[in-house]
């Protein structure tokens, strides 16, 4: 389905409300998981009343349910909206594609009637000559031959006339397609970076090829977000071209972390000075050969907000640390020794602002 501008302006305004609520979800869920840590460790609110610290471990536990389903709800309510963008945004290419052939046609269409028009241009002028000759060898058809000659001329100059309107023709036709391509192509690289981030059968094949001289690295570690899909589909092939190529099967971390605050863009590769041949290895072949943008090797590390992880559940369990809002960064700390951590974050996309309806 091909939406309008004003269409597409208020596809964006709904996914940055639903981004927002999402946002917002996480904050209570964060809330949640503090009420149930003061009822269960603490005295604070409850002044230590047995009565009260269960009731604040009931409603925290409700809070952190509804705030869960209801953030979950906004997480399918942004990657529907995101899906019809990316729609929106292939029939534009499509439809781009098509006037630019049709121009093309149009072109080639004005060029068959300029070569007409020149032909008969020759012709004409041929009839012209021709007259003439007449004319000199009897004067006695002198009228008739000057006639013939006149008409020829007349002839001769709506010829002309026409090839210039069929050369200005072709020249408009030419500058449509080139302006159409243009389309084309900025419309087909922007649905191309919306698309999810995956490796190829022949991709992951060359990857564990360059992995070869690695056999019996040991484990790494290979993470991602909780309820990024994407995210999560990337970590898997990278863990299989690892196995792969080094013989080492990674530690599954998939889909184990939620943070509010702030995220990680991209894939991070972090670990101690001994494995940078490894890691570097690694960032080389997932941008040249995976097409992987945004690989990273052990940079500054963000602040987050706060981070739940580990065994969660919705139980009373929950492991929570960091607080606040999150935001700007740390240098990260380098090690000699020590395991190999490979984190797929969100994938870096163009601002929505920045593509043409």
């Amino acid at each position: 389905m091909t939406f309008t501008a004003s269409d597409v302006s208020s596809l964006a305004q709904s996914l940055r409300d639903w981004e927002h609520a999402e946002y917002g979800a996480c904050a209570f869920v964060a809330i949640a998981c503090a009420g149930e840590y003061i009822a269960d460790f603490t005295n604070l609110l409850t002044a230590g009343d047995e009565r009260r610290k269960r009731r604040l471990a009931k409603r925290s536990t409700l809070l952190l349910i509804i705030s869960l389903a209801f953030e979950l709800f906004c997480l399918v309510q942004t990657n529907s909206l995101s899906g019809q963008l990316i729609g929106s945004l292939s029939d534009k290419a499509t439809n781009a594609d098509a006037k630019a052939q049709s121009a093309l046609d149009k072109s080639n269409v004005a060029d068959g009637k300029a070569e007409q028009a020149n032909k008969k241009a020759e012709g004409a002028l041929s009839s012209l000559t021709e007259a003439e000759s007449d004319a000199g060898k009897a004067q006695t058809l002198a009228s008739s031959a000057l006639g013939a000659a006149t008409a020829a001329s007349i002839r001769a100059g709506k010829a002309e006339t026409s090839l210039g309107k069929a050369e200005s023709e072709a020249k408009d036709a030419e500058s449509s397609a080139s302006s159409a391509l243009t389309l084309s192509r900025e419309a087909k690289e922007i649905a191309d970076r919306l698309k999810w981030r995956t490796l190829t059968v022949q991709q992951q094949s060359d990857i564990v090829d360059g992995l070869s001289g690695f056999s019996g690295h040991p484990e790494v570690d290979v993470s991602s977000y909780g309820m990024d899909g994407e995210g999560a589909l990337l970590a898997t092939e990278i863990m299989s071209v690892i196995h792969r190529g080094t013989g080492t099967m990674p530690i599954d971390s998939r889909v184990s972390k939620i943070v509010t605050g702030s995220f990680e863009m991209g894939v991070t590769i972090r670990g101690p000075l001994i494995e940078m041949p490894f890691m570097k290895r690694l960032q080389y072949l997932l941008q040249t050969v995976g097409k992987v943008d945004s690989v990273f090797v052990n940079p500054p590390i963000p602040r987050f907000g706060s981070v739940i992880g580990g065994n969660a559940t919705m139980g009373g369990t929950a492991m929570m640390s960091g607080g606040g809002g999150g935001g700007g960064t740390v240098p990260a700390t380098i090690p000699l020794f020590g395991t190999v951590s490979i984190f797929v974050g969100l994938k870096p996309i163009p601002e929505l602002s920045t593509i043409t309806p």
